[in-house]
Formats: structure tokens, sequence, C-alpha cells
């Protein structure tokens, strides 16, 4: 199944009201892309739960690189 079937039939399955306590950075686009970009890697479908944990992860790591690369540049 290509990616783009992929996102076509999740689309077709997602609500479109996110879990409780997302962050509001977060939104359904997002959300759906990440699905379908991480889906294929984990090799089985992911929740929406685990799709908002990955992205506060890289967004934790954006963080930390652009403290570092910031301190470097101060040096």
């Amino acid at each position: 199944m290509s990616k783009t079937a992929i996102s076509i039939d999740r689309q077709a399955a997602i609500p479109d009201e996110l879990p409780d306590g997302c962050p509001e950075w977060i939104d359904r686009e997002l959300l759906t892309e990440t699905l379908d970009a991480w889906q294929p890697l984990a090799g089985k479908n992911l929740s929406d739960t685990e799709a908002i944990e990955i992205l506060q992860r890289c967004g934790n790591l954006f963080e930390v690189v652009g403290m570092v690369t910031n301190r470097e540049d101060n040096e």
C-alpha cells in the first residue's frame, strides 16, 4: 500500500477532535502526517496518543539542539 493510500484510508477513519491534553501546536493535519510518516517505520498502526508522543519528543529534541547551537554561537 502506498503512502497516499494509507493517508486516504486514515482520513476516512480519523475523528476531527484531538485527544484531551493535546498541545495547542498539534493539529489534526500534523497528527495525520505524523501517523503517515511513522506507521510504515513502526510496522504497525499507531494511535493518536503515540503520534502525539512522537511529536512532543521531536519537539524536545529540536529545543535541546537549538539551546546547544545558541550556546556555541555565544562562545
